[in-house]
């Protein structure tokens, strides 16, 4: 996080970058195991792979805020701007990890497809008026 303001105009900015390393997955089956052949209470899905074999992308991400306060008699009045995923970074956060595909939502994903992306670009205005 980092922040700036100034004074002479009173402007505020500030940012927040954020660099987190992508979570693991591993492949598992289609179909599941049946509980009956393993005398289990209900299905398994055992891993095709050792734990943590695949990883997914790393998500950087930068948050911005201007502000901009103004002063009239007593009253202070401030309007800002936040700026969520400020360079529109599209990362996949979720993979479909059955092999070798799954319907979702009424289509069929093949392994490894995406299944959900960082969201996009958002833009809050807001303000506030004290006294």
């Amino acid at each position: 996080m980092a922040g700036y303001n100034i004074r002479r105009i009173d402007v505020g900015l500030n940012a927040y970058i954020r660099a987190v390393s992508g979570g693991t997955y591993t492949p598992v089956p289609s179909t599941s195991v049946s509980s009956r052949t393993l005398n289990w209470f209900g299905s398994l899905r055992p891993n095709l792979e050792p734990l943590g074999t695949y990883r997914y992308p790393a998500q950087n991400s930068v948050d911005l805020r201007v502000d901009k306060a103004f002063k009239v008699g007593i009253h202070k009045f401030m309007v800002w701007m936040d700026v969520g995923n400020l360079f529109n970074a599209s990362t996949v956060t979720s993979k479909q990890v059955r092999y070798p595909d799954r319907t979702v939502a009424g289509y069929k994903v093949l392994y490894d497809g995406p299944l959900a992306v960082r969201t996009a670009r958002q833009i809050t205005i807001g303000g506030r008026w004290s006294f």
